[in-house]
């Protein structure tokens, strides 16, 4: 089955249009149009009509540009190439059109608008707008002028009076307020209960005893506070307090004296001071100062940032932030520690480490390590020098040397081997059975009759090879074979010719050829091509990619390469299948 959608393109003709031309528009209109700019223009106005134009018009329409409009229903009187110049009761006319008169308006001009309201209205903007109710009066093109008694006027809108406002004018709010009040930013606020007086337009000046001023706030006195000051704050605290940031804090329990806004300035016996606070002398401590801290330790300590630490038992002496100086016997220094030498040092050195080693021991790192038992001769941060017999070099290691090697040098390895076994990477390699003879380093370079080299490998020669090539493989194959990539392949019966290193290149009868091979021909295919495969079936199959595919029953048209593409009557298609 084909599906055909077909698109048709087409110009729609203006209304009224007899004749049209896609590049132009109308050139010709019916007798109830008027041809004006390639557009035909409905004339059922027109009483007359001459040519394009009309001359004359019918009752309740008017001529303009030779063309007959209808008169709006509001108008009372038009002028033809005029438009309305008059309307009826209740309307007013603007650039010759009809508008109502808004239902507040009292009066309206033509080309003007409203020019006066009715009583409760004002005029603004040839509006009329409902006076509010708080106001008394108003005029037109200004708003409310006067707001009834409790009220007052404020841009033309009228805003009660506070009920703790004595009074008010207009356009500026309150002005003066009831006792226990007063104004600010026309406001009238409650006076703080712990304030004393309160001046308009400043707020709180003067607290009851216990508070004092602070940005016109009364503000409560602390406990500790002997005296405060307006908008100062806090100037004198009560015995065993000091004055910082206007707060009286409590002194400290281990300090002696404290002074306003610095702190504590000295301390009891015992203790010193730092960042104004009292730190207790540490137990080891001989002598502190103050903002200084510890300066002297008692026997056995030392110094160090202030803090007295003990003296490590192996240290003989230490100095004040240094740290220990000098070990006692046995031991050396190494960052201020007292390190113990080891057992297989005979001396060392302070912040170096050992410096020499007992017999059978050599130096490493200032280490002492163990020579090891192949070594003859070792030298200090060396290692071993010389190995004894059957051992060789190695990193200043002794290793020992392979049984298939007949010698070997220090820090080469080795360099030679015995009979049957050849030297690669410094290794011996046994001689491969089938391999006549073998180089040092690069591996088989022979072998014997019946195999042939690849990649130093002796490979066996495959029975249906006539001859062999090292590192290329068999080059001529017997008869009834052939050869392709180096290997022999058995020919088939069915082919008629090969080519070697290629393959088949002709078939016999009832045979085809595809990648030099032969396939024996299907019965329902009626030509075959070589390298392609069926090119055409017998009636009643279908090519489906070089394969002859029977019919399908149900259907009745069957298209190459794709399949079913229509169906018998009672069936139908999907997914190329009759159903």
């Amino acid at each position: 089955m084909t599906l055909i959608t077909l698109i048709l393109s087409s110009t729609i003709e203006p209304e009224g249009c007899i004749k049209y031309k896609d590049d132009i528009g109308c050139t010709k209109c019916d007798k109830k149009y008027i041809l004006k700019n390639n557009d035909c223009i409905n004339a059922e106005g027109c009483y007359f009509i001459n040519g394009d134009e009309c001359t004359s018009c019918r009752i309740g329409y008017y001529m303009k540009d030779k063309l007959c409009y209808k008169k709006d229903e509001n108008c009372l009187t038009t002028e033809d190439n005029v438009g309305c110049i008059s309307c009826r009761l209740g309307y007013y006319l603007v650039g010759y059109q009809c508008y109502k008169k808004d239902e507040n308006c009292l009066n309206a001009e033509d080309n003007v608008g409203c020019v006066s309201c009715r009583l409760g209205y004002f005029l603004y903007n040839r509006q009329c707008y409902k006076k509010d109710e708080n106001c008394l009066n108003a005029e037109d093109n200004v708003g409310c002028v006067s707001c009834r008694l409790g009220y007052f006027l404020y841009n033309r809108q009228c805003f009660k009076k506070d009920e703790n406002c004595l009074n008010a004018e207009d356009n500026v709010g309150c002005v003066s307020c009831r006792l226990g009040y007063y104004l600010y930013n026309n406001q009238c606020l409650k006076k703080d209960e712990n304030c004393l007086n309160a001046e308009d337009k400043i707020g709180c000046i003067s607290c009851r005893l216990g508070y004092y001023l602070s940005n016109n706030q009364c503000l409560k006195k602390d406990e500790n506070c002997l005296d405060a000051e307006d908008n100062v704050g806090c100037v004198s605290c009560r015995l065993g307090y000091y004055l910082y940031n206007r707060q009286c804090l409590k002194k400290d329990e281990n300090c002696l004296d404290a002074e306003d806004n610095v702190g504590c300035v000295s301390c009891r016996l015992g203790y010193y001071l730092s960042n104004r606070q009292c730190i207790k002398k540490d137990e080891n401590c001989l002598d502190v100062e103050d903002n200084v801290g510890c300066v002297s330790c008692r026997l056995g300590y030392y110094l160090s940032n202030r803090q007295c630490i003990k003296k490590d038992e192996n240290c003989i002496d230490a100095e004040d932030n240094v740290g220990c100086v000098s070990c006692r016997l046995g031991y050396y220094l190494s960052n201020r520690q007292c390190l113990k030498k080891d057992e297989n040092c005979l001396d060392a050195e302070d912040n170096v480490g050992c410096v020499s080693c007992r017999l059978g021991y050599y130096l490493s790192n200032n280490q002492c390590v163990k020579k090891d038992e192949n070594c003859l001769d070792a030298e200090d941060n060396v290692g071993c020098v010389s190995c004894r017999l059957g051992y060789y070099l190695s990193n200043n290691q002794c290793v020992k040397k392979d049984e298939n090697c007949l010698d070997a040098e220090d820090n080469i390895g080795c360099v030679s081997c015995r009979l049957g076994y050849f030297l690669y990477n410094r290794q011996c390699l046994k001689k491969e059975e089938n391999c006549l003879d073998a180089e040092d380093n690069v591996g088989c370079v022979s072998c014997r009759l019946g195999y042939y080299l690849s990649n130093r490998q002796c490979i066996k020669k495959d029975e249906n090879c006539l001859d062999a090539e090292d590192n290329i493989g068999c080059v001529s194959c017997r008869l009834g074979y052939y050869l392709s990539n180096n290997q022999c392949y058995k020919k088939q019966d069915e082919c008629n010719s090969y080519v070697d290193k290629v393959g088949c290149t002709s078939c016999k009868y009832g045979y085809y050829l595809s990648e030099y091979y032969c396939y024996q021909k299907k019965d329902e295919c009626d030509e075959y091509i070589d390298n392609v495969g069926c090119n055409s079936c017998k009636f009643g199959y279908t090519l489906i990619y070089n394969t002859c595919i029977k019919n399908p029953e149900k259907c009745s048209l069957v298209k190459k390469n794709i399949g079913c593409i229509s169906c018998h009557p009672g069936y139908y298609l999907q997914n190329f299948e009759c159903n």
